[in-house]
């Protein structure tokens, strides 16, 4: 992450605040947030290996897709 200061709000109240490495360790909500991001994400990689490397042969091209949207933000 490239964040110097993460705020975690809960209805206006701020439950949490640091950067990534000490959202990470006090194990609130960012910290469950960003594991199960990060699950679902192999989750997705997975099912699109299964599910498209037969059509196309290359599962580099799923990973080029992942680089691709994390370059421009977009959220998967």
């Amino acid at each position: 992450m490239q964040a110097d200061n993460i705020i975690v709000l809960d209805q206006g109240v701020i439950r949490e605040a640091g950067n990534h490495e000490a959202l990470l360790k006090q194990d609130g909500w960012y910290a469950h947030v960003y594991v199960e991001q990060q699950r679902a994400k192999k989750w997705i990689i997975s099912w699109l290996c299964i599910n498209i490397k037969s059509k196309y042969g290359c599962k580099e091209k799923i990973f080029s897709i992942f680089k691709f949207a994390s370059k421009y933000r977009f959220l998967i």
